[in-house]
């Protein structure tokens, strides 16, 4: 992905990640969890959730103070698949840039854009020099912006279960859920 916008997009010049350490983190997303989780629990006292879009209200309102949760609903269309894109891009690993380092080994990346094709990596934060492993590209060479496409992950809406589709809707007959919503759980 992070090829795909240094190729696409010309204002940025670089992209740098350095992966968080686990268990050593606290970020505003933690506080925004525990909020949403505490309204939903105050939400469950007084009956159950029953629909997907109930969660987008309670996520929306759960904040007391300040500005709101802004929850931006998606559809099987705001997917896409960065397994093709892979495919379109290259591929790369140890073995063939000569070292034993893993992809989860890093702590950093950095891709450039004179060369998104050589990854710069540490796989310590002290590490002063980054180690490069170079994309290995597919036969078919990808040097221009034009030639990436982002092709959607489903080219339908995903389909239930017939299992999972027949429970709910055994749900929906024994009247555990409102008749209200039957409508909902009929068109999945």
């Amino acid at each position: 992905m992070y090829v795909y916008a240094l190729m696409k997009y010309p204002n940025i010049e670089s992209i740098t990640h350095k992966f968080l350490i686990m268990g050593h983190t606290q970020n505003e997303g933690d506080s925004a969890h525990s909020i949403i989780e505490r309204q939903i629990k105050r939400s469950l006292k007084s009956g159950p959730i029953f629909l997907p879009a109930q969660y987008a209200e309670l996520i929306k309102c759960a904040k007391k103070t300040g500005k709101p949760y802004f929850v931006k609903e998606r559809s099987f269309t705001d997917f896409f698949d960065l397994k093709a894109l892979n495919e379109q891009i290259g591929t790369f690993d140890g073995r063939t840039n000569n070292t034993e380092d893993k992809l989860t080994d890093f702590k950093i990346i950095k891709i450039e854009r004179e060369d998104p094709f050589k990854i710069k990596y540490k796989t310590t934060y002290a590490q002063e020099d980054f180690h490069v492993w170079t994309i290995k590209k597919p036969r078919a060479k990808v040097n221009k912006k034009d030639q990436l496409k982002l092709q959607p992950l489903y080219k339908n809406k995903i389909k239930l279960p017939d299992k999972k589709k027949n429970g709910l809707l055994e749900l929906c007959a024994k009247k555990h859920i409102p008749i209200y919503h039957h409508e909902f759980y009929s068109n999945l």
